[in-house]
């Protein structure tokens, strides 16, 4: 798993690739935290380079977005096409995607 951020404007692109799964948890949680200490109000999250996600990368993600809730921010994923292994993974633990987070087609586009 690679993540990489970056600061454009008022935004914060993050881009995850690879493989997101129990191994990978602590080092997305590490990550994510740094991310929080970056002043932008809005986080923008591009999940179209994951290829295999379980419970904990949800379990993660969730925690950073009420993270950012508490701080006033807003989390916005990058659209995701049907298939996608992000997708397929929220399905398999009963997880809304777009009942609880933003998505790009909401008015945010991932640059």
């Amino acid at each position: 798993m690679t993540v990489t951020h970056a600061v454009q404007g008022s935004e914060t692109l993050v881009s995850i690739i690879g493989s997101v799964r129990v191994q990978e948890a602590d080092a997305l949680a590490r990550e994510l935290k740094g991310i929080l200490s970056q002043p932008p109000p809005v986080v923008i999250l591009d999940l179209t380079s994951v290829e295999d996600v379980d419970v904990t990368f949800f379990q993660i993600l969730l925690a950073f977005q009420q993270s950012l809730v508490h701080e006033n921010r807003r989390l916005v994923m990058s659209k995701l096409t049907a298939g996608h292994p992000v997708g397929e993974g929220a399905e398999l633990v009963g997880l809304e995607l777009k009942r609880q987070f933003s998505f790009a087609e909401d008015g945010y586009a991932v640059q």
